[in-house]
C-alpha cells in the first residue's frame, strides 16, 4: 500500500474509533437520551413490517455507521467537528 492509502486507512480507523464518541455529543447536542435513536438506516427500517423488533435492533447496531453517513453528507458539519 502507498503513503496515500496507508494514509486513508489510518484516518478512516481513527474516525471509526471516534465515532461512537461523536455521536454521543450529538445526541447530548440535540437533548436527545443515549438509548433513543436518532440516525437510523433506510434498509433496516423497511423490514419493519417483516418483523419490528429485528429492525429495532438492527437500526441500534449500524447507527454509528448512519452517523457516520450523515457526516460525510454534511460537510459544514464534519469540518465544524474537525475530522
Amino acid at each position: 500500500m502507498d503513503i496515500t492509502g496507508e494514509a486513508v486507512t489510518q484516518l478512516r480507523e481513527r474516525i471509526k474509533a471516534n465515532l461512537n464518541g461523536l455521536l454521543s455529543v450529538e445526541k447530548e447536542r440535540r437533548e436527545v437520551k443515549e438509548n433513543e435513536l436518532v440516525f437510523i438506516g433506510i434498509a433496516a427500517i423497511a423490514d419493519y413490517h417483516w418483523c419490528a423488533m429485528g429492525s429495532l435492533f438492527k437500526n441500534k447496531e449500524i447507527e454509528p455507521k448512519s452517523f457516520g453517513a450523515y457526516l460525510e453528507d454534511s460537510p459544514e458539519l464534519s469540518s465544524g467537528l474537525a475530522i
